[in-house]
C-alpha cells in the first residue's frame, strides 16, 4: 500500500499537561521531553507507518494506487470522515481529477471504500511514466480534538510515554527489557486489521 501523509493532524491526542497529570509531575523543566516522547507514542501509531493502523486525529492521506483498479477500493487508515479528490496522472502526465459522478463513497462502515457506479469505468488514458497514476486524497481521524480519540488509545499513549519517560535507555545491564503487556492489549482492541 503507497499511503502518504498530505497534511497532518494539528493537534496531539494527548496533551503535556495530561501526561504530567498522569505521570504525577509538578515541575516544567521536562516539558520538550515529555512532547518529543508523545510525538514519538504518536508517530509509532498513527499514518503512514502506525501499528494501530488508523488516524487518530484528522489529517488528509493519499492513497496512490497502480492501474486495474477494480470496481471497489477500500480506504486504509479508518476511521475516514470524506473524500478530498480522486485523480490520476492523464498520459500527458497532468495530474486530472476524476468526476464523483462516476464513484460512490461509503463510509458507513469499516474499511471505508470507493465504488464505481454501475456501468462507469475508470480512465484508461492514463500515464505509465508513473507505477501509481491514481490517487485519492481523504480526510482520516476520529475528529480535530484529543476528546474525540477514544480514551482507551489515549490511556494506552499515557501509559507509552510514561515507559518511556521513567525508563530513559533502552538497555539495562542484568534486566530484560519487557513491553507493558496491558498496554499492548488496549491497542491490540483497537488495531485495524484490513
Amino acid at each position: 500500500m503507497n499511503i502518504k501523509v498530505i497534511t497532518p493532524p494539528v493537534k496531539l491526542p494527548v496533551s503535556i499537561a495530561e501526561i504530567k497529570e498522569h505521570l504525577r509531575i509538578e515541575i516544567a523543566d521536562d516539558d520538550r521531553d515529555i512532547e518529543l516522547k508523545i510525538r514519538a507514542v504518536v508517530a509509532s501509531l498513527d499514518p503512514p507507518d502506525g501499528r494501530l493502523g488508523r488516524a487518530m486525529i484528522t489529517q488528509t492521506l493519499r492513497l496512490s494506487l497502480s492501474p486495474g483498479l477494480g470496481s471497489l477500493i477500500r480506504l486504509p487508515y479508518p476511521p475516514v470522515q470524506s473524500i478530498d479528490s480522486v485523480s490520476y496522472l492523464n498520459s500527458l502526465d497532468v495530474e486530472t481529477e476524476i468526476s464523483n459522478s462516476i464513484y460512490a463513497f461509503k463510509n458507513d462502515q469499516e474499511p471505508a471504500f470507493v465504488v464505481l457506479k454501475t456501468g462507469e469505468q475508470w480512465p484508461t488514458d492514463y500515464s505509465y511514466n508513473d507505477p501509481y497514476p491514481f490517487k485519492i486524497n481523504f480526510i482520516s481521524g476520529y475528529g480535530d480534538n484529543a476528546d474525540s480519540v477514544p480514551e482507551y488509545i489515549r490511556l494506552g499513549i499515557m501509559m507509552e510515554v510514561g515507559d518511556l519517560y521513567l525508563q530513559r535507555e533502552n538497555i539495562i545491564i542484568g534486566q530484560t527489557l519487557g513491553h507493558n503487556e496491558f498496554t499492548r492489549r488496549i491497542f491490540d482492541n483497537y488495531i485495524w486489521r484490513n
